[in-house]
């Protein structure tokens, strides 16, 4: 077995970087998403046979197969493989992934394409490393948009069941048809260790953290770490993908590339110069202001109905008590519609009115608040990362309020304020208590020097 060193320079060979970018120049996108190839079904037969070879195995019919014990002992693995593709591949997404105009596999997708020569040139077990750098190489022609790029491991996840799947029909004679056709190609290695190598892929796709690889790999990331404010690459990862979200959803939107959005976006900022607060990309990704600036630049005209739901939030404070207002009215109304219907005199109308007073503005209030938790997303601040610790011109100090009533409460102050700061040791973050006696008729009473 080679040393894990070896592998690496064997693969990171100017030859393998020279025939991944012929790949990339032999890609052409089709401006058709139909897909006739159904993912699901494919995934549903996969967990079929995975069952049936695992009862196959289990019966002992295979009792000194290496493959029979690796299946064995990371079934679940397998199971859990098949999960994950079917939970990142929603219906949707896999819709919006382009596809090559001369796809070689019936699976059309350009990533499953990227997906598939990656694993062809593994030699049968997967590493960062080599995912990292073909998909560098594989974007100096031809660049992927960051969907595709999330849908990389997903769609590496699903060559290697495609593979495994081969595999298990052949040792076990279990019945492959119409699962087992996808780039079809001679195998020239032992099975037994091609599916050692084809599970311990899948258990190190699982410990993965697939944020640092999108990182590594992303255009649009590289460019927008260009921030002239430097603050985007101290900020942490929910904050950078909200930016790049933004960009994708422009891009989207308006049918302009990614890395145009993004280069737009971070030239505007260039062009604020010191402003504090425009010479930071996430003034044109975050704000709506700065948005709203990026778009007009972009040439690009919102939709009427995105227009619309953008006043809505400009106006949140107005368009809340005016929602407000027009159901209390029409309650009120209805009520009152209902006693006149009914007969009622001056006298009753005003009692009517009177009564519906507060339960009308107790059913706007309520009604709007469910309508409002219901159909909006919250959206978090921006945040610096301090994962590795504060840096000293973010010096920070956390200050407890409260109130001194008696020798009990300092001793449990004390220990609140003792567990906050072994709970986050910190050079640059303090803890104090800012406090005060209880309220009393005098400046200086009984038992405050004690306090």
């Amino acid at each position: 077995m080679q040393s894990g060193g070896d592998r690496d320079t064997r693969k990171a060979s100017p030859e393998t970087g020279l025939s991944t970018r012929r790949l990339a120049e032999s890609h052409t996108i089709s401006g058709n998403r139909n897909r006739t190839f159904n993912l699901s079904s494919r995934l549903r037969k996969y967990r079929i046979l995975m069952q049936s070879a695992y009862k196959y195995f289990r019966s002992g019919e295979e009792e000194h197969s290496h493959a029979a014990e690796w299946v064995l002992d990371n079934y679940y693995i397998i199971q859990q493989a098949i999960r994950q593709v079917h939970e990142d591949m929603p219906g949707d997404y896999y819709r919006q992934l382009p596809v090559l105009i001369s796809p070689v596999h019936l699976e059309p997708s350009r990533v499953f394409s990227i997906a598939w020569q990656i694993i062809q040139r593994s030699e049968n077990q997967l590493d960062m490393v080599l995912i990292t750098r073909f998909v560098r190489n594989y974007q100096k022609i031809n660049p992927l948009t960051m969907g595709e790029l999330w849908a990389i491991p997903t769609m590496l996840r699903f060559g290697i069941l495609e593979k495994l799947s081969r595999l298990i029909s052949s040792i076990t004679g279990l019945p492959c048809e119409g699962i087992c056709d996808i780039g079809k190609a001679e195998e020239t290695v032992d099975e037994d260790d091609i599916v050692a190598g084809c599970i311990q892929s899948l258990r190190m796709f699982a410990a993965q953290d697939w944020k640092d690889y999108f990182e590594k790999t992303s255009l649009v990331e590289s460019i927008l770490r260009r921030d002239p404010s430097d603050d985007y690459i101290t900020m942490d990862f929910a904050t950078r993908n909200s930016y790049r979200l933004t960009v994708e959803e422009i891009a989207s939107e308006s049918g302009l590339d990614e890395i145009r959005v993004a280069k737009e976006a971070i030239e505007m900022a260039d062009e604020a110069g010191d402003n504090p607060r425009s010479g930071h990309v996430g003034f044109f990704l975050h704000i709506r202001e700065g948005r709203k600036l990026l778009e007009k630049r972009l040439g690009y005209s919102r939709p009427a109905f995105m227009d619309f739901r953008r006043m809505l939030w400009e106006h949140a404070s107005e368009v809340y008590a005016v929602s407000i207002a027009l159901i209390f009215l029409i309650f009120i109304l209805c009520m009152l519609g209902y006693a006149l219907a009914e007969g009622a005199g001056t006298l009753q109308m005003v009692s009517v009115l009177l009564l519906c007073l507060l339960p009308a503005s107790a059913a706007g209030v309520d009604l709007v608040n469910a309508f409002l938790m219901h159909s909006t997303i919250p959206r978090s601040l921006p945040r610096m990362d301090f994962s590795r610790g504060i840096p000293p011109e973010y010096r920070s100090m956390v200050v407890i309020p409260t109130l001194l009533s008696d020798p009990g409460d300092v001793h449990s102050m004390i220990k609140q304020l003792e567990r906050h700061f072994l709970a986050n040791r910190d050079r640059n973050l303090t803890f104090a208590v800012i406090s005060d006696f209880a309220d009393a008729p005098y400046q200086q009473m009984p038992g405050d020097r004690e306090l």
